[in-house]
């Protein structure tokens, strides 16, 4: 291998090693912040969905498909019919802002946490 990149590669373990802590704290504080959101979006979206989904008779999902959406369809297709409707316009892709918001949030922690520690503001 070539100097320069084991040269590379020591020098990142060395920061690595240096900043364990840091590494750590940003580790920590992402997953504190993400964690909520995951779990919406991986258990407890689901369980609502087929909630609704379960809880309304065809009669129900065919009356709503009519007024609301503007939509005739046959009682036997609309269960159907509403279980994607919900899922296009309720679905887990509408959580994309709230998924950016975490994102930026965690991004605005580990600059502050970095900034501490290149000042040299650290417990360590």
């Amino acid at each position: 291998m070539p100097a320069w990149f084991l040269a590379a590669w020591a020098e990142a373990a060395n920061f690595v090693k240096q900043n364990g802590a840091a590494f750590l704290a940003d580790f920590l504080l992402t997953a504190l912040l993400a964690y909520p959101l995951y779990a919406y979006v991986r258990f407890v979206w689901q369980q609502k969905a087929d909630e609704i989904s379960t809880s309304l008779q065809k009669a129900a999902k065919q009356t709503y498909l009519r007024v609301f959406q503007q939509v005739t369809v046959s009682q036997d297709e609309a269960p159907a019919r509403f279980d994607a409707y919900y899922r296009k316009w309720y679905g887990r892709n509408r959580l994309g802002l709230a998924r950016n918001q975490v994102s930026q949030n965690c991004q605005g922690a580990r600059r502050i946490l970095w900034r501490g520690f290149r000042r040299g503001n650290h417990l360590t």
